[in-house]
Parts: structure tokens; sequence; C-alpha cells
């Protein structure tokens, strides 16, 4: 089942996957199969410990190439100064006409901040992570139903928006986007 799941427009969705495999739609939307004994087998066949150590080390060391500009007047002896005083340290120096340019490594945090967080979600190392929220407690179809009201009342606003600029009174030969010319 895990192989036919993926990215929308190539792959099934977890709940589509679920159904193709036989379990009822209901069970299948209600988030229960992941609960499960054996999808935490599935998640350690397909996602072992040992990988998400291993990538947690990968990110954790993962750096990326930052940059900053100083005045053509700052000495090299300065630019590492200041560089080194917020613990990084310069690669390279590049000078121009009016200025230079330092190069430095710094850890690239994004990355290894969201997978990291992606995979333990997924092996629940969080533990287990409820959320709440007004429409917890609704069908599918009134969660339906809450979702067109509300694209309803979008789609009127922008109507009506649309109405009001278009009744608006226009000069002919003149539009916002034109620029005075300069005598």
């Amino acid at each position: 089942m895990l192989e036919n799941v993926g990215k929308t427009g190539r792959k099934k969705s977890l709940t589509e996957a679920a159904i193709g495999e036989g379990y009822s739609p209901k069970y299948a939307k209600s988030g229960r199969l992941t609960s499960t004994k054996s999808w935490a087998e599935l998640m350690e066949d397909f996602l072992p410990d040992d990988v998400l150590l291993e990538g947690h080390r990968e990110l954790h060391d993962k750096i990326e190439i930052q940059k900053f500009i100083f005045p053509k007047g700052v000495s090299d002896k300065k630019i590492i100064e200041i560089i080194e005083s917020f613990g990084f340290r310069v690669m390279k120096i590049d000078k121009y006409e009016n200025w230079k340019r330092a190069y430095y490594p710094i850890l690239e945090t994004n990355a290894r901040r969201s997978a990291l967080d992606m995979a333990y979600k997924l092996k629940k190392k969080y533990g287990d992570i409820i959320v709440t929220h007004k429409y917890d407690e609704l069908s599918d179809e009134e969660l339906e139903a809450a979702i067109t009201k509300v694209g309803t009342k979008i789609f009127e606003l922008r109507r009506s928006r649309q109405r009001a600029r278009s009744a608006r009174p226009r000069v002919q030969g003149v539009s916002s986007n034109t620029k005075k010319k300069k005598r």
C-alpha cells in the first residue's frame, strides 16, 4: 500500500491507497490506520531508526554558504574579526571597486528542522499529538457544507467588488497606469 502513496497527480493519497486495499472509506479517512501496530511495523520497515539517525546526522552537519557585503574601507582583518565574533569562519573575501564580499559557512537550519520534524511525526516520536478545533465533531458532509458556505461568501464578496469597480466612471483614454509625461 505504501508504494502507492505520494504526491497528488503522480500517486494516490494514503486514504485512496487504503480504500484500494479494501479498507472502508470511513475507516480510511478516519486516520486510525496510522495508529495501528501494523502501521508502526510498516514505518519501521520503510523508515528504520538507524536511517532516521543517519539523516539526523547529515542534516545536523549540513552547511550553506552565506555572504555579507562590507564597504571597501573595512580591512580584511576587521571583516574576519566581525564574522568570527558571531561564531563563523571566513572562507573568502572578494574585493570589488567600492565594496568587499565575505563568504562564510553556516549550519542550514530550515531543512534540518522540517525533515526531522516530519520524520519524528511519522514515527510518532513526539507521542500523541491531538489537534482540536471547532470543526472536530463535524461529519464529512457537515464540514463540506461549512467550507461551501465560506467559499460562497468569498465568491460573493469578490463579485460585489468587481461590480463596484466596473460601476466607477472612467475617463476615455486615461488609465491609472498611464505615466504623466514631463514637459
